[in-house]
């Protein structure tokens, strides 16, 4: 059984594209299922680009920095149409045109962002049901200083649980 795990996570790491898991702490020691992060796809790159332009017309919650100095607004699309969606994040940073973030082609799923300190703001998009990505974005000087994957563990938790049951 313990090899028919294996062979599993093996089988859907080639199927999804991924480097072989490096787990910090392997799927049979959890307790319950967990989120694990690995490396960032480069297939995901084109998905996220750092562009410039002018909030909305349409009024957005602005959410501002601990300083007070920067804000953020999140153009949220309509989940109700056919995708693919995109979501557009407007970072004021005190230059002529906002900073903006473009999430192309993700889930139905919210994407959140919030404030790490004065400058850092961290994004989080969901590609789908089991797979996002956390960026970290530095708004000074406009570039995305951390990425990487988030899985969900669900699946990898109940492989592992399966593979190791005593019969």
């Amino acid at each position: 059984m313990k090899r028919i795990a294996i062979f599993l996570l093996f089988t859907a790491s080639i199927i999804l594209g991924a480097d072989t898991i490096k787990w910090h702490t392997s799927p049979d020691k959890w307790k319950e299922p967990r989120n694990y992060h690995t490396k960032f796809k480069k297939s995901f790159e084109e998905n996220i680009i750092i562009s410039h332009g002018s909030f909305p017309a349409k009024k957005l919650e602005i959410i501002k920095s601990p300083n007070k100095a920067y804000s953020f607004g999140i153009f949220r699309p309509d989940t109700t149409k056919k995708a693919p969606w995109t979501t557009k994040i407007f970072i004021n940073n005190e230059k002529k045109a906002s900073l903006v973030v473009i999430l192309r082609d993700h889930s139905q799923y919210m994407t959140k962002a919030k404030w790490i300190n004065e400058k850092l703001l961290f994004v989080r998009v969901h590609w789908g049901r089991i797979l996002w990505s956390d960026i970290i974005l530095d708004v000074e000087t406009e570039k995305i200083i951390y990425k990487e994957m988030v899985n969900d563990g669900t699946i990898a938790f109940q492989q592992f649980k399966q593979g190791f049951k005593k019969k």
